[in-house]
């Protein structure tokens, strides 16, 4: 089908084509609208010729990533554009005017097109890190103001992961979440939300992929106040929690069944920190420094395998558990409401850190 084989069509709806990998250009289409279709790119316009059409509606491309013609759309009156991953439309390609109803949401690829002509692009209320990512990578200016984050990619090489706003978090992080969100339609549904699908095997592929990864860290976030659904890290055995001197871990909150070291350091508003770990007997390793407001540690009296523990620099933290083995390297320094909980239990309390290292063998 062509042009010339229908010269008057309109209206052009166009849904579920997952097979469809072209659509020819109808110069007297009004409105155009698409869903969920495998389109690579879109011919708006022919021949440098100014457009007819009015209605602009695209929406679940995920592999669309070009628009064709934009600067010809003389008539366009209504654009929307959503969940488009892939989608990237250079500055120079402007509208010519200004259509008088405009919706952009989830297309990365156009925030820096939208900003350039003063479109207003709506933010998500959460983001995908690889979207982030993918935008860097792009050169594309990535969501600075954008605080509620989704864990969605790990390493391709290594099973580790680090995270700061000096590589992929916004500045402005105050959520970051592992595990099911609700989509746009409300259904609890991560693997749509995130356009990932089941595999061959039928193992959802963000699952397979966190089945890897064994070490995360999580380092200078100002403003982030809470983690969510770290036990969906089956595999971690080791977590990193930095400078975060917002963050609030809640009693409730689960970490990874299998994690055998956790570091937090400068978390200076967390109150209290409650080891919910479903096998106690992995963790190994505990390290809690520098953090002025913290005033309770809850769950030490079931960690019978702890071989290392440093309690560094909290001044209010006091402890009512006993340990139930004394681990082979204990250091505790500068936590003056601990010097009775040590005396009961022959640990030394420290007033100073011996040869530049927290770590103290008994």
């Amino acid at each position: 089908m062509q042009d010339s084989d229908c010269p008057k069509i309109q209206n052009i709806t166009l849904r579920n084509c997952y097979k469809l990998r072209r659509i020819p250009y109808f110069g007297s289409v009004r409105n155009l609208i698409i869903r969920k279709l495998a389109l690579a790119d879109i011919q708006l316009s022919a021949y440098n010729e100014l457009s007819q059409l009015q209605t602009l509606d695209i929406r679940y491309c995920k592999n669309l990533k070009s628009l064709m013609g934009l600067k010809n759309l003389c008539s366009l009156g209504s654009l929307y554009i959503a969940h488009c991953p892939q989608l990237i439309v250079l500055c120079k390609d402007k509208l010519p005017f200004r259509p008088q109803h405009v919706f952009i949401d989830d297309c990365p690829g156009l925030k820096e097109w939208c900003d350039e002509q003063e479109l207003h692009y709506q933010v998500p209320k959460m983001v995908k890190i690889s979207d982030i990512k993918w935008a860097k990578e792009c050169g594309v200016a990535y969501f600075q103001s954008c605080e509620h984050i989704c864990l969605d990619i790990l390493p391709e090489h290594e099973p580790e992961l680090i995270l700061s706003p000096d590589n992929l978090l916004p500045s402005e992080l105050r959520f970051l979440k592992i595990g099911l969100f609700e989509s746009s339609n409300g259904v609890p549904s991560f693997h749509r939300s995130l356009g990932l699908f089941e595999s061959s095997n039928g193992v959802p592929s963000f699952h397979r992929s966190l089945s890897i990864l064994g070490k995360l860290e999580i380092r200078g976030c100002p403003k982030l106040v809470a983690l969510m659904d770290l036990e969906e890290l089956n595999v971690l055995h080791s977590l990193v929690i930095a400078d975060c001197p917002l963050l609030q871990i809640l009693s409730e909150t689960k970490f990874p069944p299998l994690l055998a070291s956790l570091i937090i350091e400068g978390c200076h508003k967390l109150p209290s920190l409650y080891l919910n770990v479903s096998n106690p007997s992995m963790l190994t390793e505990l390290e809690v420094s520098d953090c002025q407001g913290l005033t309770y540690v809850g769950g030490l009296g079931c960690l019978g395998n702890l071989e290392s523990l440093a309690l560094l620099h909290c001044p209010l933290l006091e402890l009512r558990e006993l340990l139930v083995v004394i681990p082979e390297s204990v250091a505790v320094f500068l936590c003056p409401k601990l010097k009775k909980w040590c005396e009961i239990q022959s640990i030394e309390y420290l007033e100073s850190l011996p040869d530049s290292s927290y770590q103290v063998n008994v």
